[in-house]
């Protein structure tokens, strides 16, 4: 699943942020 950080940050900020941990 590929979403934009702006659009998907703004649905779900612990999801991207949880995602984004833990792909970097």
């Amino acid at each position: 699943m590929v979403i934009t950080q702006s659009g998907s940050s703004r649905a779900s900020p612990t999801f991207v942020g949880s995602k984004h941990e833990t792909k970097e």
